[in-house]
């Protein structure tokens, strides 16, 4: 499994009710699949991350580079009743 920084583009999309609305627009470079989300925050660039783990050909971790600090992402904690 690779890991691919992702660069964002904002871009316009249009909602179900016909309306123009802000969004992010992410791309996989090694196949060129690409995934939108409404807005442009932090929570519709992770869902362009996830959309594109599950829809991408290719079997990479995708890393959105303004939340990237360099670490590898901390494991799921365990339970209090299985500690």
């Amino acid at each position: 499994m690779a890991r691919v920084v992702l660069e964002f583009e904002e871009v316009t999309l249009t909602n179900d009710e016909g309306r123009e609305v802000p969004g992010v627009c992410a791309t996989c470079p090694e196949c060129g699949e690409s995934e939108e989300s409404y807005g442009t925050g932090p929570r519709s660039r992770i869902r362009c991350l996830m959309l594109l783990k599950e829809n991408c050909s290719e079997s990479n971790y995708y890393v959105d580079p303004e939340a990237d600090d360099g670490r590898p992402p901390d494991p799921v904690p365990k339970p209090w009743w299985e500690k």
